[in-house]
């Protein structure tokens, strides 16, 4: 398992389905994933915190998290 400082965003199963699914399913361009994989990471930062590492538990975050961050 990854230390902290060194974790990647895919190291969560669920952002690795979604990275695979862009890239598979949707033919999206790599830089089209990188961009969505930068969003995601200040997300990450943003909800839980710059020390948070994988998996996520992205099934808490509501509505109200997604639009302060939005915001």
């Amino acid at each position: 398992m990854a230390t902290k400082s060194q974790w990647n965003l895919t190291d969560d199963p669920k952002v690795s389905h979604f990275v695979l699914s862009m890239e598979s399913e949707r033919n999206f361009s790599k830089h089209t994933v990188v961009g969505y994989l930068a969003d995601m990471h200040q997300f990450v930062a943003a909800v839980w915190g710059p020390d948070a590492y994988p998996p996520f538990a992205w099934e808490k975050v509501d509505r109200f998290g997604a639009r302060k961050f939005l915001v």
